[in-house]
Parts: structure tokens; C-alpha cells; sequence
């Protein structure tokens, strides 16, 4: 809930510049429905995160991504 571009606009945008392509991304997000999570996989996300996050989880998926 950006106020310029959503999520997965984001995603989308990130994934298609040759610069930031490659760069694994961990949504972050308010929303808990399964179709979220869904739609942030299909378009490229790496990994998926309902707020409110709890941090040692989020060290854990950045660790698991980095290797």
C-alpha cells in the first residue's frame, strides 16, 4: 500500500531492469490473504512476509535466499 506504485508494480519494474533483475525480493505486506502471497510469487518475489514480521524469521529467508 505505497502511495505512488504497489507491491507488485514494483516487483514487476525491478525484475525487468537488467540492473536489479538479479536481486533476490522478500515482499513485505499488511495483506495476509493466499492470493497475495500467490500473486507476489508469480510475478517474481523471492520471498513473502505478513506484517507485523517477526525479525529472526526475516534474517532466517534473507539467509536461506543468500545461499
Amino acid at each position: 500500500m505505497m502511495a505512488e506504485i504497489n507491491g507488485v508494480e514494483l516487483v514487476d519494474e525491478l525484475r525487468k531492469q537488467p540492473g536489479t533483475n538479479h536481486i533476490p525480493l522478500i515482499f513485505l505486506t499488511a495483506r495476509t490473504d493466499p492470493d497475495t502471497e500467490i500473486t507476489a510469487y508469480e510475478h517474481g518475489a523471492d520471498g513473502f512476509m505478513t506484517k507485523p514480521f517477526n525479525t529472526q524469521m526475516l534474517r532466517s529467508r534473507i539467509k536461506t535466499i543468500i545461499e
